[in-house]
């Protein structure tokens, strides 16, 4: 609920205070939740001591390494989100490992507004155009849907809407 949902309309104070105190409850969750994401890229150039353009200038089995390092210590630790990359799911021990200690959740959403997302996108390697991101994504598909539990469609989302379902897919 914005503001705008007040602007000009009585409300009882019962059901403001209750919406006062849902809006706080998701602030908390959502700040515990940022507190428990792990962004697997920024766990990898931790790890390393080098950007992923670096690690990917090196050779992409460098980085996929480190990555399977950063996979198997995750998974062996305390319950977290993990952020992943696309190209995670290539590896089957990183599939076992990810769906052996928790809920795996997809966060799909069309090539075109993942172009629109990344924009000029100098951190992604293997991203180097709409077109190549499209060839990417046909041959990684089969992996992307058989790593996950759930998928979430983002298509026009936005972050706490997706957040939400996400929450929902693994209560559920």
């Amino acid at each position: 609920a914005g503001a705008d949902d007040f602007v000009g309309k009585p409300i009882a104070n019962d059901e403001l205070m209750a919406r006062i105190s849902a809006m706080l409850r998701v602030r908390r969750a959502e700040e515990r939740l940022r507190e428990m994401t792990n962004r697997l890229d920024g766990l990898v150039m931790e790890r390393s001591g080098r950007t992923i353009p670096d690690l990917f200038a090196e050779s992409e089995e460098a980085f996929r390494s480190i990555e399977a390092g950063v996979v198997r210590q995750l998974s062996e630790g305390p319950a977290a989100v993990i952020s992943t990359g696309g190209g995670v799911v290539m590896d089957d021990l990183n599939v076992d490992r990810m769906r052996g200690s928790g809920t795996t959740v997809l966060l799909d959403a069309p090539v075109q507004e993942l172009v629109s997302r990344l924009g000029e996108a100098d951190d992604r390697p293997l991203y180097q155009s709409p077109e190549g991101l499209t060839r990417l994504r046909a041959e990684r598909e089969l992996h992307y849907r058989s790593a996950c539990d759930h998928i979430v469609d983002t298509a026009g989302l936005s972050a706490v809407e997706v957040a939400e379902e996400v929450i929902r897919c693994v209560r559920t």
